[in-house]
C-alpha cells in the first residue's frame, strides 16, 4: 500500500514545481554577458568620471555607452569612484568578471548562514536551494546589482568584531544607502566601538567620494535624495512592500510588460479594487504600525539575539520601505534559514518560499487576470515569514537550547 504524502511533501513538490521551473527557464538569461543593465549603470558611472562627464546625468553619457543598456546611476558617489579602477578591462570583462563574484558571493552566503546559525549539511543544502530559487537572488544576477555583496556583508558584520562591523556597514552604506537601516540590528549591544568604526568609515568613504567626484555632485546626491529615485514607478509590479500594494489596489494604471517574448511588449490596463487614491497612505501607514508594533512587543518580550533581531528587522525593511525592488528581498535569505533551523518540521516556511517563488510569474499571470491581487505575492510571502519569526510557538527553541549570538571572530 502505497504512503499518502503529508502535507510537507505535497507543499515541496508545488514550491519545487514553481520555483525549480522558473529557475530553470530563466537559467540561460544569467549567462548572457553585457546585458546587465544595473551594473552598465556602475560601469558607465566609472567611465563617466573618468572621462569628466557629469555622474547624475546619464543622458549624457550616450557617446560612451553606445550599444550598452543601461539604468540611471542613483548610487553614492564612492561606488563610482571604484568602478573608475575596472574601466580599462572593458564593459564585457566587467559583465563576465561580476557575473562570477556573483556566484561566489552566493556561496559566501550559504557560508555565513551556516556559521550564524549552525546549520547540518542537510540543512545548509536546503538553504542553498531555497537561496537560488529565490527570484530576488536571478535578479541580483540578472541585472548586474550588489544585493549579494551587501547581504554577505551584514551576515559577516553580525559575527565580526565591533569595530570590523561597523567598518563592514559603513562600506555597505557607501555602495548602497538601504543598509543604513541595519545599523541597530548588526551593532546591537556594541555600540562603543562600532559605532566608531562606522563614523570613522563613513568619513573615509564620503571623502573620497567628494575627492573622486566633487563636493557640488556627493551633496547633490544627498540633497535631492538620487537613491529614492529609481526607472521603475512605486506602483509597478516589481515593488512589493505595502506602499507599493496599496497602489496598485487603490490606483488603476497602465503596465507595459513583455509577456510571451522580451521584444513582444504590450500595455496592460491594471484595475484598482476600489478607485480611492486617497487610501494608499492610510493603507500603508496601518499596515506599518500593526506589524511594527508586534516587532516591538516581541523584541520587549524577551532578551533577543542579533541574529533573529536582524532576521524580523530584514522583513520589516521590506514591507515598510517604499523605495524598494524586488532585488532587495535577497535579504529574505536569513530569515528563511532562521525558520529551517528552528521550525524544519513545519509546513508554514515552505508556504511562505512558495509565495516568495510566486513573484516571478507575475508576468504570465497578466494572461489570466489583471488583478491587483495577483501581483503581492512576494509581500505576502514577506508578511508570513515575518509572522513566523515573532510567534514563539512556530519558532521558539526552549530556553535550555536557545541560540547565543555568533562568537566574535
Amino acid at each position: 500500500m502505497v504512503a499518502r504524502p503529508t502535507l510537507n511533501q505535497v507543499l515541496w513538490a508545488l514550491t519545487t514545481l514553481i520555483a525549480g521551473v522558473g529557475w530553470v527557464r530563466g537559467l540561460p538569461h544569467l549567462f548572457q554577458i553585457g546585458e546587465r543593465m544595473d551594473l552598465a549603470a556602475y560601469y558607465g558611472a566609472g567611465v563617466a568620471l573618468a572621462r569628466g562627464f557629469p555622474l547624475y546625468d546619464s543622458a549624457a553619457w550616450a557617446s560612451f555607452m553606445q550599444g550598452i543598456r543601461y539604468t540611471p546611476y542613483i548610487y553614492p558617489p564612492f561606488m563610482a569612484v571604484l568602478m573608475q579602477l575596472v574601466v580599462p578591462l572593458g564593459w564585457s570583462r566587467v559583465d563576465a568578471m561580476w557575473l562570477v563574484i556573483n556566484l561566489l558571493l552566493t556561496v559566501a552566503v550559504v557560508r555565513e548562514l551556516r556559521l550564524i546559525q549552525t546549520l547540518s549539511m542537510r540543512q545548509t543544502v536546503l538553504v542553498a536551494i531555497m537561496v537560488c530559487w529565490l527570484p530576488a537572488w536571478y535578479e541580483n544576477l540578472l541585472f548586474g546589482q550588489v544585493g549579494l555583496f551587501v547581504t554577505w556583508g551584514l551576515l559577516y558584520a553580525v559575527r565580526a568584531r565591533a569595530w570590523q562591523g561597523g567598518g563592514v556597514l559603513a562600506l555597505l552604506v557607501a555602495i548602497k544607502v538601504y543598509p543604513l537601516v541595519f545599523v541597530w540590528p548588526v551593532l546591537r549591544g556594541r555600540w562603543r566601538r562600532g559605532t566608531v568604526a562606522l563614523v570613522v568609515g563613513l568619513l573615509v568613504t564620503a571623502g573620497v567620494g567628494i575627492w573622486g567626484t566633487s563636493w557640488a555632485e556627493s551633496w547633490g546626491f544627498w540633497r535631492d535624495a538620487q537613491f529614492m529615485q529609481a526607472p521603475a514607478p512605486l506602483w509597478a509590479p516589481s515593488r512589493q512592500g505595502f506602499y507599493n500594494v496599496a497602489l496598485r489596489l487603490w490606483q488603476p494604471h497602465d503596465l507595459i510588460a513583455a509577456v510571451l517574448s522580451v521584444d513582444a511588449t504590450q500595455t496592460y490596463r491594471l484595475p484598482a479594487l476600489i478607485d480611492a487614491p486617497w487610501l494608499v497612505w492610510p493603507t500603508w501607514a496601518i499596515a506599518s504600525g500593526v506589524v511594527g508594533w508586534y516587532s516591538w512587543r516581541w523584541y520587549r518580550a524577551m532578551p533577543r539575539s542579533l541574529v533573529d533581531t536582524l532576521a524580523v528587522v530584514s522583513c520589516l525593511f521590506l514591507l515598510i520601505f517604499p523605495a524598494q525592488h524586488n532585488h532587495y528581498s535577497i535579504q529574505m535569505v536569513l530569515p528563511l534559514a532562521v525558520l529551517v533551523s528552528r521550525a524544519e518540521s513545519r509546513w508554514h516556511w515552505p508556504v511562505a518560499l512558495l509565495a516568495l517563488a510566486l513573484f516571478r510569474w507575475w508576468r504570465p499571470l497578466l494572461l489570466v487576470s489583471v488583478s491587483p491581487l495577483l501581483m503581492m505575492w512576494s509581500m505576502l510571502g514577506v508578511l508570513l515569514v515575518w509572522y513566523l519569526l515573532i510567534t514563539p510557538s512556530a519558532t521558539a527553541l526552549p530556553r535550555d537550547q536557545a541560540r547565543p549570538d555568533p562568537a566574535p571572530l
